[in-house]
């Protein structure tokens, strides 16, 4: 019955909010594994005293102000994390009302906040330079690893977890394309798809689309994958650099059909794409553009193409549809504005046909249900 009811209390929470809750729960065990006589489990804690509890909580709040240098705004949502976990577990949270507790929390809350964190978007001609000076002879296997990479999270709009790895081993659960998420479709009207580490069988001129299966972002439900594809060849029949870079990558880049993607196999082992590896070309790409280095990381790469169609004035929901945001405001927060924008908003208020005197008498007149005198709008 406990069981039934933990699981029916963690299902009714938002993915994006189960996930920050699992990372609060976390950091609490590995403080209280550390700082105890720990493993602790779920019945040991039930079995803490309110003394010993308290005592605890309060020893972790500095924990995660100055062991973790968490940012101290975050502190109370940790705390409420950890105290929804503990409810789901049946522990007795009555200490959270505690005035010391209470003390310790607000005074965590007025130490001075880190610095504003500032990241923008790549420039295309940013993501050009990683992708030109990486596949120019004589590139190494790993160079073109890193212009592959750094292309497809531009163009599918990814974030870092969904196309390169944290580990040097990968999780057995990635979240990024494995090499049978990645299949290039055949031009002989057969519609035949072929696994990305197959394709070194097939020539570039039988190449008609390349497909991703995307299966584990933020925002997709387990088992639910979302398919994203672009053809070889424009309507005018020419080459799509993109997909070309991609096929020449799955052709030199020996994998077995489990493997990422974004790695390839020598006779030392597995060698994957890194976070690390992505974040090290971003910021030596802005040194050369002459910007600061620490406006930029990973994420930078997801930003870059919604920013670049919202200057073309691409809709809100076909920029919300390229990242897979659920809500707009969502999508709003990866995009900055752009000369072109804020241009074109100028043009667009400068038309005094736009909005008139007519209207603005129009918009004080009500029309009258019980005669025929419009009514003056009254503030």
């Amino acid at each position: 019955m406990r069981i039934q009811a933990f699981q029916l209390a963690a299902d009714s929470v938002a993915g994006t909010t189960q996930q920050s809750y699992k990372s609060a729960w976390k950091k609490w065990i590995s403080f209280i594994d550390t700082y105890s006589n720990g493993p602790f489990t779920d019945k040991t804690l039930r079995q803490l005293s309110a003394h010993q509890l308290l005592e605890y909580l309060v020893m972790f709040v500095s924990y995660c102000a100055y062991d973790l240098q968490c940012n101290v705004r975050s502190i109370p949502s940790i705390m409420s994390a950890v105290r929804k976990g503990m409810l789901l577990r049946f522990v007795n949270c009555d200490v959270f009302d505690s005035d010391l507790l209470k003390a310790v929390k607000q005074g965590a809350a007025r130490l001075p906040a880190p610095a504003h964190r500032i990241r923008l978007p790549c420039t295309l001609d940013m993501i050009t330079h990683i992708v030109q000076q990486n596949t120019k002879p004589p590139s190494t296997t790993f160079q073109f690893m890193l212009a592959t990479g750094i292309s497809m999270g531009f163009y599918l709009c990814l974030r870092c977890s969904e196309y390169i790895s944290k580990t040097i081993v990968p999780l057995e659960d990635p979240h990024q394309f494995l090499s049978s998420d990645v299949q290039f479709m055949l031009n002989d009207g057969s519609q035949t798809l072929i696994d990305s580490n197959l394709v070194q069988h097939h020539h570039w001129h039988q190449i008609k689309l390349v497909k991703f299966s995307l299966q584990h972002a933020k925002n997709i439900r387990r088992a639910y994958g979302v398919p994203i594809w672009f053809s070889a060849r424009t309507p005018a029949g020419q080459d799509v650099p993109f997909v070309r870079l991609l096929y020449h990558w799955s052709q030199h880049s020996p994998r077995h059909r489990a493997d990422p993607f974004l790695s390839y196999r020598t006779a030392n082992g597995l060698t994957c794409l890194l976070y690390a590896d992505i974040k090290k070309a971003i910021k030596a790409s802005a040194t050369i553009f002459g910007l600061d280095e620490t406006w930029f990381d990973t994420h930078s790469v997801r930003m870059s193409a919604p920013t670049i169609a919202r200057a073309t004035n691409a809709s809100p929901t076909v920029i919300q549809h390229m990242g897979r945001w659920q809500t707009l405001p969502a999508a709003m927060k990866y995009q900055q504005q752009s000369t072109r924008l804020n241009d074109s908003v100028l043009t667009m208020v400068s038309d005094p046909t736009l909005f008139t005197a007519e209207d603005v008498r129009l918009t004080q007149l009500l029309a009258s249900r019980t005669s025929s005198t419009p009514i003056i709008r009254r503030f």
